[in-house]
């Protein structure tokens, strides 16, 4: 047989195309096969190819070759069995053939992926072969979590003492999904890229220079033709000119009303396209409304209506259960009901990583995304914990992602973090009833110190439990029921069951004062927990730290309604439980606490009301600019999140009667949950999410005056900020 009939025979195939036989995954399999065996290589990248500078295209000497020896800039021809494979226990000779000469392999992902054994054997079978890195996965339908099997979403990674461990793995991935038709050419260009063994970047500039050459030779042809209608063209341009003005006052209108929904960062690119690249280019006209629109939604001037100006907005893929932020506001973690972590840009709302928690569940359980909790962890770090003892507990890098440390199937029944953020306190359930305390370093993920209790017959909530931790005071205590567990961390093996008010009551927050512990609770005796609960009390308390059997420092009493309010015929469902929110270094420090519609700061020293105000809806949060070197202020301003939408800021020597509504705003939604940032750089950041949305998070900054330009930026200098702020190179 010579050697023309044995390539016949044994062809090398540039891809091996997996895929379920259904036909929207055939249609993507279709389309990535044309893409690769129609393209041609530029002659620089095929030549690079030929050298052996791929790292997932063909081998070196069989690179762009053809049967009769001559080079070619063609990747070569795919492997795509038409028919779906009866069930057998292994692959057809042929299949295992194919996978043998395939350069790479292209898995056609969906839902329905993970259901097929035959697309997991060939996988298999392909990286026993070749190895998991020439496995290419392009998604058509549902999302990276749904659709790309949980085998392609692990990896054994070494840890620092070199054991092997589980960890999130990120598989090269295109996006094929009908959703994303505007972006299909550079995704297929992507899968060729990978296949071909060359850099995408690389690629995507030689095809465009290609394609720029093929250009300029129609243009040369047709310039003739431009002369000869010159002067039509004359009166066209002026006709071209009026549309673009047009268009550019349309977008600018469209800039600003995606600013008053709070998308701040899709108003910048709107206002952008209606602009000209730049003060002396001539591509488009430079209409004044357009500018306008981009230096309000880069907020570098002023707003005399409202110092709260909105920063990004975030879209996660599901509903939101959790999300946290740093104190400084540079990044931002979501929780949703598909058990992905999202990290998000504090500056741009973009995202950064995701972490998938089915990863970190145990093989032997059932995943309940619902018994999962996200929480800060510090200078760039956030933690993930499980309270059902059925996932790990484990430290991530906020900004990129990358696992940190963990630990395996840890339960985790509270958690609360030192103001030094560096010590965290995790608090644990035993299976024999008592409560165990871990403190741990954020930083390296080493145990520092432990201690547990007798067994009080305490049982797994289906919540996590408040708790609080300073290591200035000496004190890590959680709250359970109507009972506080205070450890004392001065004193090895100390700890105490201080009972806070009556046996019905529960604690919903605790917070470590200097020198005191302060406790917000619910008597839930008097009525049903769901929203119809009329005159149900309340009870705020400090006790002296270390914590001793003595009677309360004080206690502030009174009754809340757990009603439904509406307002505009849109139901603001209550939010209001009794919460110490913060601390506030007043003349005397203060107590920042919330009920239902009121606020309340009470003095630490002995409960005194400092200040009062009621509104119109629950309070979702609040925050102050408090630190413990904080020094004391006559007039220090309190912000506040409520139900209906409205952030708000106030002072306890405040006029309600003289409030000004320059410090109110009105996000687009009502809104269920806020955190906030109050040491972002540039002022207060208040990070809430929507009622009516809740895949979305609202980002809103109350913005200092020094913060904004004294002086009118150029055009140049206004694009220059808004390519900065979309993180453009």
């Amino acid at each position: 047989m010579n050697v023309l009939q044995q390539h016949t025979a044994l062809p090398t195939y540039a891809a091996f195309i997996s895929y379920r036989h259904l036909p929207q995954d055939t249609e993507v399999a279709q389309a990535v096969q044309r893409a690769i065996e129609g393209f041609r290589l530029p002659r620089g990248v095929a030549s690079a190819q030929r050298a052996g500078e791929g790292g997932l295209g063909h081998e070196p000497e069989k690179a762009g070759r053809t049967a009769s020896g001559r080079s070619s800039r063609r990747l070569g021809k795919c492997f795509r069995d038409e028919d779906e494979l009866a069930a057998t226990h292994s692959l057809p000779e042929s299949i295992h053939s194919a996978l043998e000469q395939a350069s790479s392999l292209v898995l056609i992902c969906s839902p329905e992926t993970k259901e097929s054994d035959w697309v997991r054997r060939e996988v298999d079978t392909f990286v026993k072969l070749h190895g998991r890195e020439r496995v290419i996965c392009v998604l058509a339908a549902g999302d990276s979590a749904t659709s790309i099997p949980p085998y392609l979403r692990t990896a054994l990674v070494p840890d620092a003492d070199g054991v092997l461990r589980r960890m999130p793995a990120e598989p090269l991935a295109a996006d094929l999904r009908p959703e994303s038709k505007a972006k299909r050419k550079a995704e297929l260009l992507r899968i060729v890229a990978a296949v071909a063994g060359c850099n995408f970047d690389d690629l995507r500039q030689r095809e465009r220079a290609r394609r720029i050459r093929r250009s300029a030779i129609a243009v040369i042809g047709t310039l003739a033709f431009i002369a000869l209608v010159g002067s039509l063209a004359l009166h066209a341009s002026s006709s071209n000119r009026e549309a673009l003005i047009a268009e550019s006052t349309a977008l600018a209108a469209q800039a600003r009303e995606h600013l008053s929904q709070g998308e701040r960062i899709q108003a910048v690119e709107t206002a952008l396209s209606a602009l000209p690249t730049s003060e002396h280019s001539l591509d488009r006209p430079l209409v004044p409304e357009a500018e306008e629109a981009l230096a309000e939604a880069l907020t570098v001037y002023s707003d005399v209506d409202t110092l709260w100006r909105p920063k990004f907005t975030i879209d996660a893929s599901a509903p939101i259960t959790q999300f946290c932020a740093d104190t400084m506001g540079t990044w931002v973690a979501t929780l949703d009901k598909s058990g992905t972590v999202s990290l998000w840009d504090g500056e741009n709302g973009k995202l950064r990583s995701e972490i998938d928690l089915h990863v970190m569940a145990s093989e032997s359980a059932e995943f309940n995304v619902d018994e999962w909790g996200i929480f800060p962890g510090g200078t760039n770090r956030i933690l993930v914990g499980n309270r059902a003892e059925t996932g790990d507990f484990a430290a991530f890098d906020a900004r990129t992602g990358e696992w940190l440390w963990s630990y395996d199937d840890a339960c985790v029944s509270a958690l609360s973090m030192d103001g030094g953020g560096v010590f965290c306190a995790v608090f644990t359930i035993m299976e024999n009833g008592s409560l165990a305390l871990s403190i741990f370093n954020t930083e390296t993920g080493d145990v520092e110190a432990m201690q547990e209790t007798d067994n009080f017959g305490l049982r797994r909530t289906e919540a996590f439990l408040p708790g609080c931790f300073s290591l200035d005071e000496g004190i890590a205590a959680v709250g359970t029921g109507n009972c506080a567990l205070c450890f004392n961390l001065n004193e090895k093996q100390n700890y105490l069951v201080k009972e806070l008010g009556a046996v019905d009551t529960v604690i919903n927050s605790l917070v470590a004062a200097p020198g005191t512990l302060l406790a917000g609770s619910l008597d839930i005796s008097s009525g049903p927990k769901d929203f119809s609960g009329l005159d149900v009390p309340y009870e705020f308390e400090a006790n002296v730290i270390p914590i001793t059997d003595r009677d309360p420092l004080w206690e502030a009493k009174g009754t809340i309604d757990q009603t439904v309010l509406s307002k505009g015929g849109q139901d603001l469902f209550y939010h209001g439980d009794p919460t110490v929110q913060c601390l506030l270094q007043a003349e005397t420090l203060a107590a920042v606490c919330t009920t239902g519609q009121t606020i309340l700061a009470l003095s630490c020293s002995d409960g005194q009301e400092l200040y009062r105000q009621d509104f119109e809806a629950s309070i979702v949060g609040a925050s102050s600019l408090y630190h413990r070197d904080i020094e004391a202020h006559e007039n220090p301003p309190i912000f506040i999140a409520l139900s209906d939408g409205t952030i708000d800021v106030r002072a306890t020597s405040d006029d309600p009667l003289d409030h000004s509504n320059t410090w109110q705003a009105l996000l687009p939604s009502p809104i269920d949950a806020a955190t906030f940032a109050p040491a972002a750089e540039d002022g207060v950041e208040v990070i809430a999410r929507s009622a009516s949305q809740p895949e979305r998070l609202y980002g809103y900054q109350y913005i200092m005056s020094s913060r904004y330009s004294e002086r009118n930026l150029s055009l140049d200098e206004l694009i220059a900020k808004a390519h900065e702020l979309l993180g453009d190179s």
